[in-house]
This record gives structure tokens, C-alpha cells and sequence, in this order.
């Protein structure tokens, strides 16, 4: 290969990479994925039985702030799914993981838990450190 062939298909390459992955702050990144995360919680009564239809709210509790995410595909509580954080909020957690508190109430329950949910060093995904996948309402 001739050095002007390496360095058009250097200059390629690197403007291919810079398109494509334009979402990381860091060069050790790579770039982002197209992967959109999120993380749910199910919420059941004693039962078992999912619960539809409770009134949820996710507060940050390092910074107070509330989180309010869209759900994906359907309502906030359909089959008893309730989306606590996606990509779309990633800039409401740090890298170190904050601690949010889900509080669901309806129909005289209440579920309550709280979870670790940290982004990623590229500030690419959220990603989450702890919390459950179920919660029973009381």
C-alpha cells in the first residue's frame, strides 16, 4: 500500500468512527452503542397478581429532583411494569450511581423500594447497580 492510499484510508476510517460514534466524552469510549436501556420494576399485590393503575413517582435522593420517564410500548403500569429510569434521563444519575426511591400508590396500597442506578463512564447508558425486580404492595 502507498502512503497516500494509508492515509486516505486513515482519513476514511477516522471520519467513519467521528459519524458514527459521536456520543462519548472520552477517547477510551469507543463510542456509544445504539442500545437504548431501560429498567423496570413489577409491582404485585400479595397474591402475585400484577397491579395496574397506581400513581408512581421517582425521586433522586441525591439530588431531590423527580425523575418522570416515559415507559416504552404502553402506560406506566400496564401488566404491572413501571419504568423507573431510561437513556432518556441519563443525565439525572452519576457515574457513581444515585439512589432512587420509587413510591407507587393506588386502590389503598402502596409499593415502595429504592435502586441503585448509576450511567456509565461514557455517559452512554444507565446502568443498574442494585434493586429488586419485584415489588409487593402493601
Amino acid at each position: 500500500m502507498t502512503r497516500a492510499a494509508y492515509l486516505r484510508s486513515t482519513v476514511l476510517l477516522f471520519t467513519f468512527v467521528t459519524l458514527v460514534f459521536p456520543g462519548c466524552d472520552s477517547p477510551s469510549c469507543g463510542g456509544c452503542t445504539t442500545e437504548f436501556r431501560s429498567y423496570t420494576v413489577r409491582v404485585v399485590n400479595s397474591d402475585g397478581s400484577p397491579i395496574e393503575g397506581m400513581t408512581a413517582t421517582i425521586r433522586n435522593e441525591r439530588t431531590g429532583a423527580l425523575i418522570d420517564p416515559s415507559p416504552i410500548g404502553g402506560e406506566q403500569g400496564e401488566g404491572g411494569f413501571y419504568t423507573i429510569i431510561t437513556d432518556s434521563q441519563l443525565d439525572s444519575v452519576s457515574t457513581d450511581g444515585d439512589t432512587l426511591s420509587f413510591r407507587a400508590t393506588g386502590g389503598g396500597l402502596l409499593a415502595e423500594a429504592s435502586f441503585v442506578i448509576g450511567a456509565d463512564h461514557c455517559r452512554c447508558h444507565i446502568w443498574k447497580i442494585s434493586g429488586p425486580e419485584t415489588i409487593t404492595a402493601h
